[in-house]
């Protein structure tokens, strides 16, 4: 799980032995942990902090780190609970490139993520959206098709990504063409 703020997650005193920790605990051989520790150092742009305390990385690199910490473990099932929302839009940016990245990637041993965010743009990430209200399912379905329906969303209290109210504004002036 990928916490809202990294400060609630980050354990140790280095970067290094952050991204060891969970390894550590799962009992995983050092040449195995060693080999996923490098490998998330690098991937997740943390080399030149490996023997630095997380504690004086900006709140991106903290959040960087903990995604780091999380996927070295090769988990099954991923929570990420609003992992964007202390991060300014280039932290998000750089985040979301990640979330991208990770689940395009041809080897990836996740088999279900589930990503609990405000951001609707993030939630277009998704393969099936669910938007709760009250604590109950109000829509559901593929993200494309329920973002696109700006009226209902509106009525929930949620925004479409721009793109989409964009489309609908201009969609009458295109056709009048």
């Amino acid at each position: 799980m990928l916490f809202q703020n990294p400060d609630n997650q980050i354990v140790s005193a280095t970067v290094e032995r952050e991204i060891a920790f969970g390894l550590e605990n799962l009992g995983v051989e050092y040449e195995e942990m060693h080999r996923r520790v490098e490998h998330m150092l690098r991937r997740f742009q943390l080399l030149p902090f490996r023997h630095k305390s997380p504690h004086y990385l900006s709140g991106g690199e903290k959040q960087r780190l903990a995604l780091a910490s999380v996927l070295a473990m090769e988990p099954d099932h991923l929570i990420l609970d609003e992992p964007t929302s202390l991060l300014d839009p280039a932290g998000r940016r750089e985040m979301v490139r990640l979330f991208r990245e990770w689940h395009d990637q041809p080897a990836t041993p996740l088999r279900t993520t589930v990503l609990i965010t405000q951001f609707p743009e993030e939630a277009l990430l998704a393969d099936r959206l669910l938007i709760l209200q009250r604590g109950r399912t109000a829509m559901d379905g593929p993200p494309e098709a329920l973002l696109r329906r700006t009226e209902e969303l509106a009525g929930l209290g949620l925004d479409s990504p721009v793109r989409f109210k964009l489309q609908r504004l201009l969609g009458p002036l295109n056709s009048a063409r």
